[in-house]
């Protein structure tokens, strides 16, 4: 009989595991909170203390979490647990406390396999979180513990078995990224016995959600846009890669493609700080919002540190002492930013750094290409060019070779933000497209899933350079789209920058140029002009055909960008499917250059020279020469 209870115990200890019950232990252990205590009382660290408290503070941030729903609990339960960590006072965990004590007792969140799935996954998410970092507070106590233990393991199981209602299955999408993760985060915090299979499984899929998202190569950029980076990042995927990675060295996500050390990296690239606030180029069903949700902080644990003087430059700029000082205050930001801002690096100008600039070039990833005149100056100019390589992986905006440009304290091409209203029965964000469409963009038309091809590129170390992309047909079903695509910053063009758009296709017959709705257009032949918040512009030629219709209009946006929920929008028509069209952008009063155009603009390959001020570019073969 001895033997038989010796062999069950023996299978029971294969079957499952215990972790030792010592909190904290996902994002850190109880050997770093004297440390952490210690750094919070000298800049930056003590800044972003002080705003965290701030935060906390305010009403409509929890005073009263009964008023608040249940994503806004969970973020003030999480902030208060991470204060008392930083204090050792009872009163944040207390307060934290009170907020699980709801959230443990809503049904519709706790163990519902027919809740929402990301209802799900938050609150496992900060549920778990919470109560590694409240484990040894007087207000937490056994009994109480031992519920949160119980529940955050059940949490885990059901989001691992069954994921929730409205779950997007595909491999790739962010929706899988934070199932998988947040089930790991809570068999890794809970003390209930795991079994250990589940706990790699969870590894392994957030694995292949990363290289079925990112590609086997690039440059980090997620398919579904720069927004759905942020919160399956910040809120679950890397806070799991942490904590497993500390129990297990050899369970590292930065492993899983080559792409995912670089993925926040994108969360720094294209970003530009206005007066307006924080923008970024908003492709593949997405906004030009920022809100980086811990992203910028987890950026220093994700990618590689010959990056980390280029991320702590901007980072500077943009969230912290030298820019609006929020050190990214939505959802996880603050916490990720104590934890991980490293005080002893230098930073440096990215544009100096090679292997940040040459990671504009992402021939090798989704088809992310970057132009980029400087960081944190008021002459800031950041473009982007879709080439779309891998097709439509969750969601589907019908972005191929279609551009968008911010910076220059303006906001000067945009694209129609997420899906929703409609209009003309067709998705809003559809119509919303800089690129080249076969009818008026306001008429029916198809969209498809059709991945760009890069027919040729050269990025330079100064950020500027060109791309060749094609569609056949492009997103919008203009057939045989081939974009020549050309951005530069040399002050021969007598304006602050310059970019040139050659576009041949078989029925193309409108390009199109969307704008925010704060940006008046305005026409005069075949020019049209762009006047931003501060006065600066952006001057549109069309040099061919010589004779084209401008139109401009407004529309109603898929979603607001910010409190805008309109675009302005200009269209230049073509009878035989090819355009030219020059960009420049001056400052406010200087007068644009001239520009002109020789050469033979029709058929699928158009040649020739155009000149803007004292700078020619050729195009022959299909490849731009400055010379």
């Amino acid at each position: 009989m001895l033997i038989g209870k010796i062999v069950v115990v023996s299978l029971l200890c294969l079957a499952s595991v215990v972790f030792s019950a010592d909190h904290p232990r996902l994002l850190f252990s109880v050997n770093d909170i004297p440390k952490l205590r210690q750094r919070i009382k000298s800049d930056p660290y003590q800044s972003m203390y002080q705003e965290l408290v701030r935060i906390v503070d305010l009403n409509s941030w929890g005073k009263s979490p009964a008023n608040n729903d249940s994503l806004d609990q969970l973020i003030v339960m999480h902030r208060n647990a991470f204060l008392y960590v930083l204090t050792g006072d009872d009163q944040w965990a207390k307060k934290a406390r009170q907020i699980a004590e709801q959230r443990l007792d809503d049904p519709g969140a706790i163990h519902n396999p027919r809740t929402k799935g990301l209802t799900l996954y938050m609150h496992g998410i900060y549920l778990s979180l919470a109560y590694d970092w409240c484990y040894d507070a007087p207000s937490w106590d056994a009994p109480f513990r031992e519920r949160v233990s119980r529940a955050i393991k059940r949490q885990g199981d059901v989001i691992a078995q069954k994921g929730g209602t409205e779950q997007n299955r595909s491999p790739a999408s962010n929706w899988q990224g934070l199932r998988w993760s947040s089930a790991g985060l809570c068999y890794l915090a809970t003390d209930e016995p795991i079994n250990p299979q589940d706990l790699e499984t969870c590894f392994q899929r957030v694995c292949t959600y990363l290289s079925s998202n990112l590609g086997v190569g690039g440059s980090g950029w997620n398919s579904e846009g720069l927004g759905y980076t942020f919160y399956p990042m910040g809120n679950g995927v890397v806070p799991f890669g942490i904590a497993i990675h500390r129990r297990d060295s050899s369970k590292d996500i930065r492993q899983a493609t080559p792409a995912a050390r670089y993925t926040l990296w994108t969360c720094f690239a294209p970003v530009v700080r206005n007066t307006t606030g924080m923008w970024r180029p908003d492709f593949a069903d997405d906004n030009p919002g920022t809100q980086f949700e811990g992203t910028l902080g987890f950026a220093f644990w994700m990618t590689p540190e010959s990056l980390h003087p280029g991320l702590k430059y901007v980072y500077d700029r943009t969230v912290g002492l030298q820019g609006d000082r929020s050190f990214d205050a939505s959802r996880f930001g603050i916490p990720a930013s104590i934890l991980f801002y490293p005080h002893d690096v230098v930073p440096q100008n990215p544009m100096t750094l090679p292997e940040w600039v040459g990671l504009f070039d992402d021939l090798k990833g989704n088809g992310f290409f970057t132009f980029r005149q400087s960081y944190g100056t008021s002459d800031d100019l950041a473009v982007q060019i879709f080439a779309k390589r891998r097709g439509n992986r969750g969601h589907n905006g019908p972005d191929s070779l279609s551009y968008r440009i911010y910076g220059f304290d303006g906001l000067w091409a945009v694209g129609g933000g997420r899906y929703g209203p409609t209009l003309n029965g067709q998705h809003a964000y559809h119509r919303s497209m800089n690129t080249l469409y076969p009818v008026d963009p306001d008429q029916r038309f198809s969209t498809n899933d059709e991945p760009g091809r890069v027919l040729d590129r050269q990025l330079n170390p100064d950020g500027s350079g060109w791309v060749i992309l094609a569609g056949n047909p492009n997103n919008v079903g203009t057939q045989n789209h081939v974009r020549r695509f050309y951005v530069t910053f040399d002050p021969a063009t007598e304006a602050q920058s310059a970019i040139i758009i050659i576009d041949s296709s078989d029925n193309g017959t409108h390009f199109q140029h969307c704008t925010i709705e704060t940006h008046p257009i305005h026409t005069h032949n075949n020019t049209f002009t762009i006047t931003g918040p501060t006065g600066n512009t952006l001057t549109g030629t069309v040099l061919y055909p010589e004779k084209t219709v401008l139109t401009t209009g407004q529309r109603l946006r898929g979603s607001p960008a910010g409190t805008w929920d309109q675009n302005n929008f200009l269209t230049a028509s073509t009878q035989d499917g090819n355009i030219v069209t020059v960009l420049t952008f001056q400052k406010k009063g200087q007068s644009p250059p001239r520009v002109q155009a020789h050469g033979n603009w029709t058929g699928p390959e158009p040649f020739g020279s155009l000149t803007i001020g004292r700078k020619t570019v050729h195009l022959r073969d299909n490849r731009f020469y400055d010379h």
